[in-house]
C-alpha cells in the first residue's frame, strides 16, 4: 500500500475484505506493516471487495490493482490458485464536506455513490452535531446524492436502514445531487427528512 507514492506507514491502515456473493458478512483483516504490505490469510473462493481504514480522515483508496490492471470496481476473484500480489494506492486529500442541517440538530447523514461498484451504498454516514453542524471527509471523486433524517436511530450499532439501499432509495427524490472533487470543500444547507 502506498500513498503519494510512499509506504504508508506501520499500523495507520486496516485492510478489510468482504464478499460479494453472501459467502460470509465476516471481514477478514490486517494491518499494514511497517514496509507498507499486508497479508490476508485463509480467504475462501469468490470475490470480494475492499474496505480500507486509515488513520488519516482525509484519505480515500484511488485504486486498487492486481498484475497492473485496475480492479476497484470488478473485486478481487480468489480461487484455489494463489492471488498475485495487490497494490493499493491511497490518495491522503480526498474531498469535503461541510453542511448544515436547517431543521434539526439529531440528524443522521448518508453520503450515497451514484457510480461504480457501490452505486445506490451509503458510502459515508455521519451525524450532526448540536448546532446542526456536519463534515464529511476522505470522499472519493465522484458522482452522489445526500440525505438526513431526522431520526439517529437509523445509525444502528450492528448498521441500520441508513446502511440499506432499499429503505434510502425510496427518498431518492428528495436528496441532493453533487460532484465531489478532491481537495475542493463543496458547501450544502440540507434539511432532514422526517422517515
Amino acid at each position: 500500500m502506498t500513498s503519494n507514492g510512499k509506504s504508508v506507514p506501520k499500523d495507520t491502515a486496516l485492510v478489510s475484505l468482504y464478499s460479494t456473493e453472501g459467502i460470509s458478512s465476516e471481514y477478514l483483516a490486517d494491518l499494514v506493516d511497517g514496509s507498507g504490505r499486508f497479508t490476508i490469510s485463509g480467504v475462501p473462493a469468490g470475490r470480494y471487495q475492499f474496505s480500507i481504514s486509515a488513520r488519516s480522515p482525509d484519505a480515500y483508496v484511488e485504486d486498487v490493482r492486481q498484475g497492473g490492471v485496475s480492479i476497484l470496481d470488478s473485486g478481487l476473484a480468489v480461487g484455489k490458485a494463489p492471488s498475485a500480489p495487490l497494490e493499493v494506492f491511497v490518495n491522503p486529500a480526498g474531498g469535503v464536506i461541510d453542511g448544515l442541517i436547517e431543521n434539526g440538530s439529531t440528524a443522521v447523514i448518508a453520503l450515497i455513490s451514484t457510480t461504480g461498484w457501490n452505486k445506490g451504498k451509503s458510502i459515508k454516514v455521519v451525524h450532526a452535531n448540536p448546532s446542526g453542524d456536519f463534515k464529511i471527509r476522505g470522499i472519493p471523486p465522484g458522482e452522489y446524492r445526500i440525505l438526513a433524517f431526522n431520526d439517529p436511530n437509523l445509525d444502528g450499532a450492528d448498521g441500520g436502514a441508513i446502511y440499506s439501499p432499499y429503505f434510502t432509495g425510496r427518498y431518492t427524490s428528495q436528496s441532493i445531487p453533487l460532484t465531489v472533487r478532491p481537495g475542493v470543500p463543496t458547501t450544502l444547507r440540507i434539511s432532514a427528512i422526517v422517515p
